[in-house]
C-alpha cells in the first residue's frame, strides 16, 4: 500500500448505487457488490456489538438498490 492508497476516500454507497454499471448489473452482482461494500467500508468502523444491527439496517435500507 502506498501513500496515495492511504489518502483515498472510499466511495459512498449512493455513488455505487447510482453508477450506470451497477444499475445495469443483475441482482446477484449487485448483491455481491453490496455485501463487499458493507464488509470493507462499513463494518470495520463499527464496534463488534453493533455490527449485526447495523448490517440489518444497511441491507434493509439498500434493498431497493439491488432488487
Amino acid at each position: 500500500m502506498n501513500a496515495a492508497d492511504q489518502n483515498r476516500t472510499p466511495p459512498k454507497w449512493t455513488d455505487i448505487a447510482n453508477d450506470p454499471d451497477f444499475k445495469a448489473a443483475d441482482w446477484q452482482t449487485k448483491q455481491r457488490v453490496r455485501g463487499e461494500f458493507y464488509r470493507r467500508a462499513v463494518e470495520p468502523e463499527l464496534p463488534e456489538d453493533l455490527r449485526a444491527d447495523v448490517q440489518s439496517q444497511f441491507f434493509s435500507r439498500t434493498e431497493a438498490d439491488v432488487f
